[in-house]
């Protein structure tokens, strides 16, 4: 029977191909060490031989070289394996097992064929199977020894390689062309081109640092600036070598064929690329290097501290604490002052000699030396350079600093924006009561009645905080201020009512709500007159400041014409800068108090500023073409726009004193005009008592004849300390005292002494009072100044407290030398008597009409007080009046004199605080008003030419330096009319 069967031997193949692929592994892994180091060898031989840049022939043929032992290896291990076939891998294990491969070839040859027992086939096919089941591969073809000893030959082959590469420069290059044959960078192919760099770096003079060498630096770090001396050695001839610093090109000069040296200077970080150029191509180095420039940072500097930082007064010397530091080297700190004409003054504060790194400076300003006025801005920038001597110092600033002269508007500003919130929290208290229904449940009263009295008190604590302040800050009229304390008491009972009125019952808190309503209105409608008010006299004062400034622009430009210089020019610039802020300043508050200003005014205000500017812009440009009479059309264009302006403003502050002339005002103008009087009267009692002391003392003194007083040294003395006094106020820098009379009055107190020591009374007392009323002269006039221009100058007031305190010692020393004279008493004749006794009686009579006028400014109808100060003011004179009656009285006529006069000196005081403090004298004579109607004459007044001679130039310049000066409103109109007729 034909059996067709078919054995399965897929399990004896797969054993096979495993033994198969094992034995071939390990033929090739016994001779892959041989492969490896004879391909390194051959690589290695093959790279000294090429060099960095080989041809194409070259690259292909080390590459072949290098594959080659492999292939020989690759080849051998077939062979072996080749003539075994199927079963050859299995020869192998010939030795422990030679049956096997007889049996596989077997399995292999009856896998083939069809016929043939199936039993006897699967048993031989079982015994093969189990016989290469029991074969350990791991045992019988073992891989890892050979493997490892690949492993060592292929490490210790790249080491040996390494090391060479290392040392032996050729072959680092050829093996570098042999690994990148296509490695390319912009286009130019990449090799180890440089053997050696060599670079000297020679740091920037400003860094004073020390010139060093480097030998094939991979990472270069200079600061900017450095000098780099280049020196390329080439593995290769080439013709041209350049170095790229991060961008900076520098093409190195040819030693030699392969020596290449030049220079250049860091500028900025990045690679480093050494480009060679041979015969055939351009080749790039592959070495990574890499420059990093440290750049010179600019200096720093900042203000530690300016003093005072707030507005400051015209002789204020402002202190500045400076910093600055730099990471090389301070050149020099400047400090730059841009006055009010736009110069700039530059002024070196530091120049450190060594590289410091840190300069601690400071800075005086002095304002006075920039001729500076009220109102004026100078603006101060610090600025620091270092020493880089590469791309020249580096300069920082500092952000501007603006030092604004004080004016006193700053302060009006503040009172008028302190107003402007005491009126709304006036109408929120009124609103307050408004609102506030009176509940049905009388338990509910004390809390309504406490809210009620809270929103009055804290209206009263907000009035009585801006009484605090100073008049001139606040600009309150002694009306004005009468009249919010009147409201403050008024607010307290108030609230002290509402609280009683709600432990009454609800009749009683109806009928004070009504009171109480009723007096909010009256603040609301107080406050909001008085803001109105205020704000036009801010707006009208600036009009009027305005128009002072194009005056004098006008008299500058004139004597531009007639005598050209740079200051002038100075001074021109400095003045239109002026006009120009005080017209920004006027529309910043027309902007903001439209409500509080009438239309006409602020549309007239509007217009006149739009002309002004264009006035100034064309001056300006006249100037800068040296066209005068282009410049003097300009100024007669401004002058004209301020003109409507300014008599708008005093227009409409007229209509508004018409208009709200009411009672009060009336009792004070009824007032002042009675003070006036009553101190013409008392100045007149005051002579006339002087003229019975002097001559009684005439009288007496003829009486002693050439008897000489005893115990006069005191009084010597005393007329020394008075004399020094009068030293001390001629040492004041800057005070307007009188020289001339100054000296007159030392003269003849110190004919006074000499007549003391002598003992000769009389002509002492002679002496004393003509210096007595010399020195009276000038503390009045001091004291006139101090009312004009201390809000300007400090020094005003301690010359016009020297001079007050002098004339007080004189008279004390007057009275102290008639009190020597004995027997004054006994002089008094019977005309003397009748003539103290009748002055006695007009001390009474003025005495009881100041209290009338105090009484006046006490209170008006309501009890509302129009002016408390005066009034307190008139409460001394009258203490000082009722000793004066009363020394009359005893016939004291030296107490009563002195007491007098201290009366009458009082009374004044008064009348010239209220003068300055009253708006109607602001509106008539202050500021400058409008073109034309300064004079009555309406006479032009011109600036005396410089070329008349050098007494008027002298003049001239006097005039202009005073006429310059900022003064109280209350006295612009006087102090002009005082100057022109000067210059008339």
């Amino acid at each position: 029977m034909r059996i067709r069967s078919r054995v399965d031997v897929d399990p004896i193949v797969r054993a096979v191909d495993r033994i198969r692929s094992r034995a071939a592994a390990r033929a090739l892994l016994v001779r892959a060490p041989y492969a490896i180091a004879t391909s390194l060898g051959l690589v290695l031989l093959g790279a000294a031989a090429i060099g960095p840049s080989p041809s194409a022939f070259l690259l292909a043929l080390i590459l072949g070289l290098g594959v080659l032992p492999f292939v020989v290896v690759g080849l051998l291990a077939a062979r072996e394996l080749a003539p075994f076939g199927g079963t050859a891998a299995p020869r192998a294990l010939a030795g422990s097992r030679p049956w096997l491969a007889s049996a596989l070839r077997s399995a292999a040859e009856l896998g083939k064929t069809t016929d043939g027992s199936a039993s006897l086939l699967e048993a031989h096919r079982a015994a093969v199977t189990s016989a290469l089941g029991e074969i350990d591969l791991e045992d019988e073809l073992q891989l890892r020894r050979p493997a490892l000893r690949a492993v060592v030959v292929a490490v210790a082959g790249l080491a040996i390689t390494f090391v060479v590469a290392r040392f032996e420069p050729h072959v680092a290059a050829g093996l570098y062309a042999v690994s990148h044959p296509l490695a390319r960078r912009d286009g130019d192919r990449l090799a180890l081109v440089v053997s050696e760099l060599r670079v000297h770096t020679t740091p920037p003079r400003h860094r004073a640092g020390v010139a060093t060498d480097a030998t094939n630096p991979s990472h270069l770090s200079v600061d900017e600036g450095t000098k780099l001396g280049l020196e390329v050695e080439l593995r290769l001839d080439a013709r041209s070598v350049e170095v790229d610093l991060a961008g900076t090109i520098a093409r190195l000069e040819r030693v030699s064929a392969r020596r290449f040296r030049g220079e250049t200077t860091a500028r900025a970080s990045g690679t480093i690329a050494i480009r060679a150029r041979t015969v055939d191509e351009r080749l790039v180095d592959a070495s990574p290097r890499r420059i990093e420039v440290r750049d010179d940072a600019p200096p720093a500097i900042r203000i530690l501290s300016l003093l005072p930082e707030s507005h400051v007064r015209p002789d204020t010397e402002v202190s500045v604490e400076l910093e600055a530091t730099d990471d090389v080297g301070i050149h020099e700190v400047v400090e730059v002052v841009r006055g009010p004409s736009g110069d700039e003054i530059r002024t070196v504060l530091a120049t450190p000699e060594t590289h410091s790194l840190r300069v601690a400076s400071s800075s005086a300003i002095r304002l006075e030396a920039l001729g500076v006025r009220a109102g004026d801005t100078v603006t101060v920038t610090y600025e620091v350079s270092d020493e880089d001597s590469v791309d020249g110092p580096k300069t920082s600033r500092t952000e501007p600093v603006a030092i604004v002269v004080d004016d006193g508007r700053e302060a009006r500003d503040r009172a008028t924006a302190d107003l402007r919130s005491i009126l709304d929290e006036s109408v929120a208290s009124l609103a307050t009561r408004l609102e506030a229904v009176v509940p049905a449940d009388s338990a509910e009263l004390p809390a309504r009645a406490e809210t009620l009295a809270t929103s009055s008190r804290t209206l009263s604590d907000r009035i009585r905080i801006l009484l605090a302040a100073p008049s001139e800050d606040v600009g309150l009229t002694s009306p004005d201020r009468g009249l919010l304390r009147g409201f403050e008491r008024r607010l307290e009972a108030a609230a002290t009512a509402d609280l009683a009125a709600a432990a009454r019952s609800a009749d009683a808190v109806a009928r004070t709500d009504s009171a109480g309503i009723a007096l909010t209105e009256d603040i609301v409608l107080a406050l909001a007159d008085l803001l109105g008010r205020l704000e036009l006299q801010d707006a009208a004062t600036l009009a009027r400041e305005i128009a002072a400034l194009q005056r004098e622009l006008g008299s500058l430009v004139r004597e531009l014409r007639e005598n050209p210089s740079d200051s002038l020019r100075a001074s021109i610039r400095a003045t239109m800068q002026r006009i120009r802020q005080r017209m920004a300043e006027l529309s910043a508050k027309l902007s903001a108090t439209r409500d509080e200003l009438p239309a006409e005014f602020r549309n007239a205000a509007q217009q006149a500023t739009a002309e002004a500017g264009n006035a100034l812009a064309d001056l300006e440009r006249a100037l800068a073409e040296d066209d005068l009479d282009a410049a003097e059309r300009s100024v007669a264009e401004l002058e004209q726009a301020l003109r409507d302006m300014t008599q708008s403003s005093e227009q409409t502050e007229d209509e508004l004193s018409e208009t709200r002339f009411g009672p009060r005002q009336q009792a004070f103008a009824a007032a002042f005009e009675s003070l006036a009087e009553l101190e013409v009267e008392q100045t007149t009692l005051s002579n006339d008592s002087a003229r019975i002391r002097d001559g009684l003392s005439e009288r007496a003194a003829e009486a002693l004849g050439d008897e000489r007083a005893n115990g006069l040294a005191p009084l010597a003395a005393e007329a020394r300390r008075i004399d020094e006094r009068l030293r001390r106020l001629d040492q004041i820098p800057g005070a307007p005292v009188d020289k001339e009379s100054l000296r007159n009055a030392r003269a003849r107190l110190d004919d006074a002494r000499e007549a003391l020591s002598r003992g000769d009374l009389g002509e002492a007392r002679e002496m004393m009072n003509r210096s007595t009323g010399t020195i009276e002269a000038i503390a009045s006039d001091l004291e006139l100044s101090r009312r004009m221009f201390d809000a300007a100058d400090r020094r005003v007031a301690q010359a016009s407290e020297t001079a007050r305190e002098a004339a007080d010692a004189m008279r004390a020393l007057d009275d102290q030398v008639t009190r020597a004279l004995p027997s004054l008493e006994a002089q008094i004749r019977a005309a003397d008597q009748a003539a103290m006794s009748a002055n006695r009686n007009r001390q009474s009579a003025a005495r009881e009409s100041a209290g009338r006028i105090a009484q006046a400014l006490g209170g008006d109808a309501l009890g509302e007080p129009i002016a408390p100060d005066v009034a307190e003011g008139l409460a001394e004179a009258q203490g000082m009046m009722t000793e004066a009656e009363a020394a009359l009285g005893h016939g004291d006529s030296v107490s009563a004199a002195n007491a007098e006069a201290r009366a009458a000196r009082r009374l004044r005081e008064l009348r010239e605080q209220i003068e300055q403090q009253s708006t109607s004298s602001s509106s008539s004579g202050g500021g400058g008003g409008s073109s034309g109607s300064s004079s009555s004459s309406g006479q032009v007044v011109e600036v005396p030419s410089a070329s008349t001679s050098e007494d008027a130039a002298a003049r001239r310049r006097r005039v202009l330096d005073a006429m310059g000066d900022d003064v109280p409103d209350s006295y612009r109109g006087p102090v002009r009319r005082y100057y022109e007729e000067l210059l008339r």
